[in-house]
């Protein structure tokens, strides 16, 4: 016997046309890529994104077509978001970070026939436009004062494209599994692969996100993602704030720590996502005024493992870390950190303590851990296994993909190594491919880190694992000094020796003058071990 409730499908336009209804007046504010601060209202967006909508029907894009969009964060990518998909497209928004050869393969894997590029990304598809079989027509982000003279393809402005049509579409009623985007990892092993969302995953994911124990979105917030919409997702930040009426704030390429604290400041923004790097600029930037922005009140940090220092330093200024979990496969949300009725009874050393790990699993996830033949391990906050997680925002399978990329009981491996304690937060270990295993032991570069960059003259710091004569690998730190610091290695290795195993203390550090950084803000340590690959068998030749 099924239930006789009405069968309305989870789609993107649905989400779009209530943000039209009933918040018609909240804003997006954008830091316009030709300078200056843009406004809309959310009519304003519904509107355009209408247009948009209609523009791209006449220009023969049916449903399922892929558009590529190589764009920051500005109301037009947004709008782009909500027109591809509300009329039955697919949106691929794509890494500008990759190399330019992964671009090349993306927009191939994806299928691309259009392509949006923003202002600052034209030079990189001009150098590529000769390899691009598929595209056969580019917009570029921008109105027609701002069009640039002597492109070497023929394109048309986006304002241009959207301009005389109508600002209402009558966006089509579809299956809700159907596909409304793809969004490529980051690609730090092999291939970069396609992750194809669905709109019931989305808005599913959407509804989840803003839940009060989640990030907590309502319509009385202003939330400003410093996390690019290319990035795993958008976070699902474009989807949420029009659900819920919050207001929008989009920084466009301006993701500096004083450009970040100016745009908070002016437009009251109460909630900020992140990850650790761009959180670390931002605070630095707080240090130097003294004050945090006047409204923020909360900071949600993922990507990689938020330092225990960086969560003490925003609560410092009066501002919550809400520490979270999550990857391009999970849309990406899988954990968030909210105290619960048992945690709230514990004492406040202990609860200081959970702050560090990465949350419990939101309604709509599960995760394990499991041993090497895939047995379950106990959630006893020691054991530590290989994470795997399944939901209704979980990858099944990579587009193009020829198989299944979960187990036959639906859990999707994430490559991470965790721990869960008994009231359910995950704790990160690592990846597993950045453990260090020296002398037979296993080492965390999560811990390490952690560690690291508590010590005061420590900004940032990198563990990797380097071969060693004796001990087949050893810890390396690399680190980037605090403003006007000088660490020196036997006082950081001894203040290491109080608060990790003896085992995982470094036998050398290296200070240097920055880490290199990859595509989603995450340090890139495969670059490291190769550049570092014979530091500890030189020591012992010297």
């Amino acid at each position: 016997m099924l239930g006789l409730m009405q069968d309305q499908p989870l789609l993107i336009s649905g989400i779009l046309e209530h943000a039209r209804k009933w918040s018609p007046r909240q804003e997006v504010i954008s830091l316009a890529m030709e300078g200056g601060v843009h406004r809309q209202s959310f009519l304003q967006t519904a509107e355009r994104s209408s247009q948009l909508a209609r523009a791209l029907t006449d220009r023969g894009i049916k449903p399922g077509d892929r558009v590529g969009i190589i764009g920051l964060n500005t109301n037009r990518h947004l709008e782009l978001w909500y027109g591809i998909s509300g009329m039955g497209a697919i949106a691929h928004s794509i890494n500008p970070r990759l190399s330019p050869d992964q671009i090349k393969y993306v927009i191939e894997d994806a299928g691309d026939s259009l392509l949006f590029v923003d202002l600052p990304f034209l030079k990189l598809v001009e150098a590529l436009k000769d390899n691009l079989p598929t595209i056969a027509s580019y917009v570029v982000m921008t109105d027609e004062a701002h069009m640039p003279d002597g492109l070497a393809f023929e394109a048309i402005s986006y304002e241009a494209l959207i301009k005389d049509h109508p600002t209402r579409f009558d966006w089509p009623k579809f299956d809700e599994n159907t596909a409304n985007a793809i969004c490529h990892t980051s690609g730090t092993t092999g291939a970069p692969k396609g992750v194809r969302y669905s709109h019931r995953s989305n808005v599913l994911h959407a509804l989840a996100a803003s839940a009060r124990d989640v990030l907590g979105i309502g319509a009385t917030d202003t939330v400003l993602p410093m996390v690019p919409m290319f990035h795993a997702n958008g976070w699902g930040m474009p989807y949420a704030c029009l659900a819920y009426g919050a207001g929008l704030v989009l920084p466009g390429g301006r993701l500096d720590g004083a450009s970040l604290y100016d745009v908070m400041q002016a437009e009251d923004v109460t909630l900020s996502l992140g990850v650790p790097t761009i959180c670390r600029a931002l605070l630095d930037e707080i240090d130097k005024r003294g004050t945090p922005p006047s409204a923020l009140r909360k900071m949600a940090i993922a990507g990689s493992a938020a330092p225990p220092e960086m969560i003490r330093r925003f609560a410092d200024y009066g501002i919550r870390v809400i520490h979270a979990w999550g990857m391009t496969e999970t849309s990406p949300i899988g954990t968030a950190w909210a105290v619960t009725h048992e945690t709230a009874q514990l004492p406040e050393t202990e609860q200081t303590a959970l702050k560090s790990l990465q949350g419990r699993p939101v309604f709509g996830v599960d995760i394990r851990i499991v041993d090497t033949d895939g047995n379950a391990l106990p959630h006893d906050g020691e054991t530590s296994g290989a994470l795997q997680v399944r939901g209704g925002w979980v990858v099944q399978r990579y587009h193009n993909g020829a198989r299944d990329a979960v187990d036959a009981d639906g859990w999707f491996d994430t490559g991470d190594v965790a721990s869960i304690d008994d009231h359910g937060f995950m704790r990160l270990t690592d990846r597993a491919k950045d453990l260090i295993k020296s002398g037979g032991e296993w080492i965390s570069s999560v811990d390490l880190e952690s560690a690291a960059e508590s010590h005061p003259d420590i900004a940032i710091a990198a563990a990797i694992g380097v071969p060693h004569p004796k001990w087949d690998e050893r810890p390396l730190l690399l680190v980037v000094a605090a403003d006007q610091a000088r660490p020196d290695t036997d006082d950081v290795k001894a203040f290491l020796a109080k608060r990790l195993t003896r085992m995982s203390v470094p036998d050398d550090m290296v200070v240097v003058d920055a880490l290199p950084v990859g595509a989603t803000g995450k340090i890139q340590k495969a670059k490291l071990r190769d550049q570092y690959a014979g530091h500890y068998t030189q020591m012992a030749q010297s």
